[in-house]
């Protein structure tokens, strides 16, 4: 990470407070989730021999992130606006792909799987979320899609700016 991004930038993600406090405290994987990221983004535009053997490597190290941790879920849409055309649908299947599978071994019963649903995916743990009720915004109302509708559109329009820059 330090010599692609500079020993500033390892610095401020590895030795964040935040990252520390809530990896300690919380006994959480989040910065085992992010170190996956950020080698599938190295890995994503830097293999020379073979144009096509980067961003696979790279969407199965964002599939074993989500499998961990799966606070990169937008990850693979982010590459699949830098792909090329014909690797796109791949690097969207990947990821999500490798995500199910990790779950399989526990899918025995429609009540687990419920469970996996409510709890995994949808966050139906029983509190809000921080972003609801950090903005007061009601669980089941046109204010709540738009507030995410808003934080997508932002993330895939920055996606589309950047995509036409060259990578280091």
């Amino acid at each position: 990470v330090g010599r692609h991004w500079g020993w500033a930038c390892a610095a401020v993600v590895f030795l964040n407070p935040i990252s520390i406090v809530i990896s300690g405290y919380h006994h959480q994987f989040d910065n085992l989730a992010v170190l996956m990221l950020l080698v599938a983004a190295k890995y994503f535009d830097h293999d020379a021999h073979d144009a096509r053997r980067g961003p696979l490597v790279a969407s199965a190290v964002v599939g074993l992130s989500l499998a961990t941790k799966h606070i990169g879920f937008l990850m693979s849409p982010w590459f699949a606006l830098r792909a090329r055309r014909g690797l796109r649908l791949v690097v969207l299947a990947i990821p999500p792909m490798i995500f199910v599978a990790s779950f399989l071994p526990w899918a025995t019963s429609r009540s687990t799987i419920t469970n996996i649903v409510d709890h995994v995916l949808l966050h139906r743990g029983g509190r809000p979320g921080v972003l609801r009720s950090i903005l007061d915004v009601p669980q089941n109302g046109v204010a709540f899609w738009m507030v995410y509708g808003v934080w997508l559109g932002a993330l895939g329009l920055g996606g589309i700016i950047t995509r036409a820059l060259p990578s280091r």
